[in-house]
């Protein structure tokens, strides 16, 4: 029966709207509640003025699976594995459900059962047919459990057995300690991660960043900011110093088609130390300095370069307060939190870095690929030339982190690659305004998020 309808296109979905039926046409034989329920909030996603056609069409989509069923839905269990229908909304179907049967039994009863989502002891609850009943509490925590980021099916079912059944319940020793590092990480951010951050959080932080690092430090904001977009999920600041200046050569010769019988080997080259991976400015200041301002509160990865954690959203220069109360508040957890992620990078490669970490990850394929038709190499490190020589040699500035031996030996020597103008140019190319290089959105990939650089 929605047949009719048809799903949108990625490249002007906001401005289409699915094509269903009046209600009064769509009936089910079995579960005419639930889709009078689903073509609700479909109707109310609809007539809101920035109303989300993704969100329409995956209502449409559960209201025709819900259709299909040849038998009555007595919880969540019975929707959670059909096609179209996600954890959200069989969450709303699930609470529909439980609304419902706590109606049929006495007002005793259905306090008992809110009360036990609450932390409450639970008590006996007549209802007129238990089993289901408990099967409606038992997927209602399953959800709840599932909402947590990171939590499955899997650990959310251990967990339930085990008698946890709700956040408050989870967050208690008890049930804590079953959880990874990571699930425990995201349960302790709950409800920050999930809420975009806009520009104004953006720039509040990189004013903090400034002042906190001096201005030596030269900090640029990348990323989906930089690219014009309002709302994001985290940010992603560019820093560099004069005095940090290694570029890595690349790694490998340059692309060899598939007919050439080449022969490559690659050498691993000498490693650094651990000692010596950790006496960059990243270790030694920009992260020390910004922990003790009481900015970064949690790291969730740290390499040579790159750092990404959680921060507290330090708000306008007005209310930045004291570095004593900004420190207490991370450590009790006050505050609004958000990912982010900083990334040092050389003098010598200001533009392929600007350009990289600005994204999007489609615009970055095209640079490569138009590259490598050059016989170049683009990535965030500069844009390189290969030289064939009967003996290698290198760049100034430059350290190789592998070696490679091809029947042509050669090495990579770098391009212009202190602005993004002049990569450009050595392109081919008139310059792309950032805010034109959301690629993504022109190519009609399917996206959980909006496309940030990969650069970590």
């Amino acid at each position: 029966m929605l047949g009719r309808y048809f799903q949108p296109n990625r490249c002007n979905a906001p401005r289409l709207r699915p094509v269903v039926r009046p209600y009064s046409t769509i009936t089910s034989k079995h579960n005419q509640k639930i889709v009078d329920l689903l073509l609700k909030y479909k109707a109310e996603e609809e007539q809101k003025p920035d109303a989300n056609s993704f969100k329409v069409y995956s209502f449409a989509r559960a209201i025709h699976a819900v259709m299909n069923l040849n038998h009555p839905i007595r919880s969540g269990t019975d929707v959670v594995a059909l096609p179209g229908i996600g954890l959200k909304i069989t969450n709303r179907i699930n609470e529909h459900l439980f609304d419902q049967y706590a109606q049929e039994t006495t007002s005793e009863a259905k306090g008992a059962a809110r009360s036990r989502f609450s932390g409450s002891k639970p008590v006996l609850i007549l209802a007129p047919d238990s089993k289901v009943y408990q099967e409606l509490l038992r997927n209602r925590a399953l959800v709840v459990l599932g909402s947590v980021p990171g939590i499955g099916p899997t650990t959310a079912k251990k967990l339930v057995d085990a008698g946890c059944h709700s956040i408050k319940d989870l967050k208690s020793p008890e049930f804590s300690s079953m959880l990874t590092s990571k699930q425990a990480m995201n349960l302790k951010y709950m409800g920050h991660f999930e809420q975009p951050i806009n520009r104004q959080d953006a720039e509040d932080v990189m004013a903090f960043c400034r002042a906190g690092l001096g201005p030596e430090f030269e900090i640029t904001l990348v990323g989906d900011y930089r690219r014009g977009i309002e709302m994001f999920q985290e940010i992603h600041v560019m820093v560099s110093h004069p005095d940090f200046v290694h570029v890595p050569l690349p790694s490998d010769p340059p692309h060899i088609p598939a007919k050439s019988k080449t022969i490559i080997k690659k050498k691993s080259g000498r490693r650094r130390k651990d000692e010596e991976v950790r006496t960059n400015l990243l270790h030694t200041d920009i992260l020390p300095l910004l922990q003790q301002r009481g900015l970064i509160s949690e790291t969730l990865s740290c390499g040579f370069t790159s750092w990404q954690g959680v921060i507290r959203l330090p708000g306008p220069e007005a209310g930045w307060g004291s570095r004593i109360h900004r420190i207490s508040a991370v450590e009790n957890n006050d505050g609004e939190y958000r990912k982010m992620s900083v990334h040092l990078v050389p003098q010598k490669s200001l533009g392929s870095a600007l350009l990289f970490l600005t994204g999007d990850n489609e615009f970055h394929k095209d640079l490569s690929t138009r590259a490598q038709k050059l016989g170049m190499l683009f990535n965030q490190h500069g844009l390189w030339s290969w030289n064939p020589s009967q003996t290698e040699s290198s760049p100034p500035n430059a350290e190789p982190r592998s070696s490679v031996e091809t029947t042509n030996d050669g090495y990579w020597s770098l391009a212009k690659s202190t602005s993004e103008e002049e990569i450009f140019q050595e392109l081919g190319m008139d310059f792309v305004d950032p805010t034109k290089r959301n690629f993504a959105f022109v190519s009609g990939k399917r996206r959980g998020k909006r496309t940030s650089s990969s650069y970590h």
